[in-house]
């Protein structure tokens, strides 16, 4: 009797919800109870936390989390501010894996915040501080509530990894609910732990917003099996790289792998709002998320890869505005399926040397593009575009290595044109459709093959450019052309080195092809004209 009036009181007092408690008197200095594992909810001001914005509540939580970790119950957090002590005062050594600062989440541990409830970081001058830390940890859920950095009211101007959320080498974790702000530095790290170098496995991550961040929403530098999904990531600003998420292997040695981001949401972070950094990442997809800027000052690419070409990933499903650059791809391989595209695309910049940001082949299906500009440059090894549709004003200018444009569909582009202009392209244009484009639809300049297109309602069809060589125009049709359907452009046509092939075209055309240049054409026994 004695018993269950005092743990009726305890449940009273201190405002516990659950009634399947058990406690035990015992000698422990922790916390003066023993939690039974009979026990499936226990409220963290039990331990002697406050909540009440003013008290630092960290010794206590951490108190609450050791011994709750070790009976698997819940560890409840009602609605209050409990102030966390995230960093280690004059701390002169800067340690990128600093498994210090903050509550540790022991393994076996589940953490259930109020919506209302927030774990806020005390205001410190500090260059680094984890507010809430995993560290070799496994089986462990954290829900609800807010973490909340210090950026605002942070001293001095020094260091950039103030962490919200830092998992090191940890495994089977979940994190759904929660958001993570103002931090002076990412509102998430996923990282290896020393000294094995362990990395992060099975990590699931639902409705996370990460928001208002100094340095990245979230960086991954160290995993594998990871999911993401209806996860917000937005208005990272404050110091580079300032991405919604940075993809960036912590080593050459860390290897980055099964990757999927589904139904999230990037927005209005000021360096990318999604970057692929580096090597070594394997199999990252993204998944039906959208991609979208206020203005066209607040981000400067959607999705920004610099990677070496063992980056590989699929973009699929995605929605992309159209205040800024959609895609730039440095480096990496990929592709991109059923996409909506809506401002410029570049695989590398016509300037770009360095091999290391090399693009191997990046793969268009499917996608549907509106006023957008794609340049692919002499440092892409392969682009294939096929069953895409451009709508009104695009524009591509395809200078790489080798191009292969099948199935698609161009039509009311009132100002623009198809361009494949390096002498060292190799293009593949067929099967595609050309209609109610007010220019050239295609200009060529060599190594082409262009057959058994349709071409609709043009000024011009194909315009080929001058001092071409190894061009095929074969088998296309020709319907409502407002001028000549296939002209050459006359300057050095008696090169040697050329070859001219062109049969089989219909017309309905004024002329298929300039009367003038069809003489001397044929005067080289090389070419073909018919």
């Amino acid at each position: 009797m004695k018993h269950s009036l005092y743990a009726f009181a305890a449940l009273i007092f201190l405002g516990i919800l659950t009634l399947s408690l058990t406690v035990k008197r015992t000698a422990s200095k922790v916390t003066g109870f023993t939690l039974a594992r009979t026990s499936k909810v226990v409220n963290v001001k039990f331990f002697g936390a406050k909540g009440d914005g003013i008290t630092d509540d960290t010794q206590a939580i951490q108190k609450a989390i050791d011994e709750t970790s070790k009976s698997k119950v819940t560890l409840f957090f009602p609605k209050g501010i409990y102030i966390i002590k995230s960093h280690i005062d004059n701390c002169k050594e800067l340690n990128y894996l600093r498994n210090e600062g903050g509550i540790l989440i022991k393994s076996n541990s589940h953490l259930k915040l109020d919506p209302l409830a927030t774990l806020k970081a005390v205001s410190n001058g500090e260059r680094q501080y984890n507010i809430v830390r995993i560290w070799n940890g496994q089986n462990i859920t954290i829900e609800g509530g807010t973490i909340l950095g210090e950026r605002n009211t942070h001293r001095g101007d020094d260091g950039e990894w103030g962490y919200g959320l830092a998992i090191f080498g940890s495994k089977n974790i979940i994190i759904k609910k929660l958001s993570i702000k103002d931090c002076w530095g990412d509102g998430i790290n996923l990282q290896v732990s020393e000294p094995e170098m362990q990395t992060n496995k099975n990590i699931i991550m639902r409705n996370v917003i990460c928001s208002n961040n100094r340095r990245q929403g979230m960086s991954i530098e160290a995993g594998e099996n990871l999911a993401f999904e209806n996860c917000i990531f937005e208005k990272t600003h404050g110091t580079a790289p300032k991405s919604g998420v940075d993809i960036e292997p912590w080593n050459q040695n860390v290897v980055i792998r099964n990757i999927k981001f589904y139904k999230c949401s990037f927005k209005d972070n000021f360096g990318n709002n999604f970057l692929i950094n580096y090597s070594k990442i394997i199999n990252l997809v993204v998944d039906r998320c959208t991609f979208t800027a206020t203005k066209p000052t607040s981000v400067a690419q959607h999705i920004y890869s610099t990677s070496s070409n063992n980056a590989s990933f699929t973009i699929s499903n995605c929605y992309f505005d159209n205040n800024v650059e959609n895609i730039l791809l440095r480096g990496g391989k990929g592709k991109f399926l059923k996409n909506q595209f809506n401002q410029k695309v570049t695989i590398n910049y016509p300037e770009d040397k360095d091999e290391i940001n090399k693009t191997d082949s990046i793969y268009f299906e499917g996608n549907k593009f509106t006023n957008v500009v794609l340049l692919a440059s002499k440092l892409n090894k392969m682009t294939s575009l096929k069953n895409n549709e451009f709508v009104s004003n695009n524009t591509l200018f395809l200078n790489n290595d080798k191009s292969v444009v099948i199935g698609n569909k161009f039509y009311n582009n009132s100002e623009s044109k198809f361009i494949a202009s390096s002498k060292q392209t190799c293009l593949l244009l067929e099967n595609n459709t050309f209609q109610n484009n007010a220019t050239a639809a295609v200009e060529v300049y060599n190594n082409a093959t262009i057959k058994n297109n349709s071409f609709i309602n043009a000024k011009q069809g194909i315009l080929v450019f001058p001092a071409a060589t190894n061009v095929t125009v074969k088998g296309n049709s020709f319907k409502k052309m407002q001028d000549i359907a296939i002209n050459f452009l006359d300057e050095n046509l008696s090169r040697k080195n050329k070859f001219i092939h062109v049969s089989n075209n219909i017309s309905d055309a004024n002329e298929i092809i300039n009367p003038r240049l069809r003489e001397i054409l044929q005067k080289d026994h090389r070419n073909v004209v018919k």
